[in-house]
């Protein structure tokens, strides 16, 4: 059975010590520590709210930042009779969290913002800097004081945001936003950009709506992790070559408005607005903003709650086009795979619809799916026989199984001779 870190928890409410008491050493703000030597006690919060201590002394001068991604080890044990409720050793995985996030318990935040790397303390934390008076049943007791025995391996003051995941968008925090909003597709912000080579640079406050072209994609995809008042600094790595930082705050912004809150009309409307600006965007070969625009449009007109049968399948009429026109866009893109899927979709809709027909033959074809393609260029071909693009498409496709069948051939002679 998975055991679940009681650590990696929903953020509980601010505490009165959390107020009157908050540590930004690490960002030039509040209270500043001396770095723990073996045996030190430091109190690291007002009337023991919170103490640290130093079992083995850490390394260099460096501490882990607000923001940055630390990797940890740790023993949570009760004060009151030394049960331990939790252990990333017992597992044996260490665990990783965002320091000053909110994603730990406030004495995390604050107690591992004061180590260094190779560090290991004993944190003990009161119960306002762990669980709070009703604590987390049934593992933490009520107004419970907690001990954690915390060792630092190592920590990151970037984090990898881009959609794929593979180190090509970095974000490093500055300074911690507002709240816990963040700006969805299409929000309307007000932000300020310059490069970290040329701080003197600094553009005024402008408007911006993202998934309109205001920006670069990726500046957008940073965008919607921030929050209000957030200054952050975004770096694109391509081919492993990391670029010049872009320092970007947002001021505030504006989420637009949810489809649930539109009627049959509007919806309509609307849908036919981004299939529009997809369009748009296709044809200025800007294909990551089309590809936006597309799923927006479908994803606006997904929802027939309380519909007739007559507006549902105008949805559906709405949504063909812009499900044919995406799979335009990925087989551009060579995102094959996703083509074949939004064909799927848009076949679902017009079981015989030609260009969903077409295009998925292509994506099929370049993948070597020959039956596949096949088969979706014939049911073209039974309905129009003289359809010029799935005939050239069937020919390039007898070519291949031809050519497959030859250099089949020959590599058996040579196995048999």
């Amino acid at each position: 059975k998975a055991t679940v870190s009681v650590l990696n928890c929903t953020p509980r409410p601010a505490t009165m010590a959390d107020e009157q008491y908050s540590d930004d050493s690490s960002m030039g703000e509040g209270p500043y520590f001396e770095d723990a030597k073996a045996g030190m006690v430091q109190e690291l919060a007002p009337n023991g709210g919170l103490i640290k201590e130093c079992l083995v002394e850490g390394a260099g001068t460096m501490r882990p930042p607000k923001g940055s991604k630390v990797r940890v080890h740790y023993v949570g044990t009760l004060k009151d009779g030394g049960k331990k409720f939790d252990s990333s050793r017992d597992r044996g995985e260490p665990f990783e969290f965002d320091l000053g996030m909110g994603s730990v318990i406030k004495g995390w935040d604050v107690g591992v913002a004061t180590m260094r790397v190779g560090e290991k303390s004993i944190l003990t934390c009161s119960a306002d800097y762990g669980y709070g008076a009703s604590g987390s049943p049934p593992t933490i007791p009520p107004n419970a004081t907690l001990c954690f025995e915390v060792e630092l391996f190592s920590w990151v003051d970037t984090s990898d945001i881009s959609n794929e995941k593979d180190g090509s968008l970095l974000k490093k925090m500055i300074k911690e936003g507002e709240k816990w909003d963040k700006p969805e597709y299409e929000a309307k912000c007000v932000v300020s950009f310059w490069n970290d080579d040329k701080p003197d640079d600094k553009t005024v406050e402008k408007e911006i709506t993202i998934g309109d072209g205001d920006v670069e994609v990726w500046m957008e995809t940073g965008l919607e992790t921030m929050k209000k008042t957030e200054h952050c600094m975004l770096t694109r790595v391509v081919d492993g070559v990391e670029g010049v930082g872009v320092h970007v705050v947002l001021h505030e912004f504006a989420n637009p408005e949810s489809k649930w809150n539109l009627n049959y009309e509007q919806k309509c409307e609307a849908s036919k607005k981004r299939k529009d600006e997809g369009n748009a965007f296709y044809k200025a070969k800007k294909m990551q903003l089309a590809v936006r625009k597309y799923n927006k449009a479908c994803d606006i007109v997904d929802d027939e709650y309380q519909l007739t049968d007559e507006q549902k399948q105008h949805l559906k009429e709405l949504k063909l086009p812009c499900l044919t026109n995406l799979a335009a866009v990925q087989l551009f893109t060579k995102d094959y795979r996703d083509c074949i899927e939004t064909c799927g979709k848009a076949l679902a809709i017009e079981p015989l619809n030609a260009k969903a027909l077409l295009r998925r033959a292509k994506a099929h074809n370049v993948l070597d799916n020959w039956t596949e393609c096949k088969y979706d260029l014939q049911k073209i071909l039974e309905t129009d026989a003289e359809n010029k693009d799935a005939k050239a498409e069937l020919d390039l496709l007898t070519k291949k199984i031809k050519a497959q069948d030859a250099k089949d051939k020959k590599k058996f002679a040579k196995l048999f001779a």
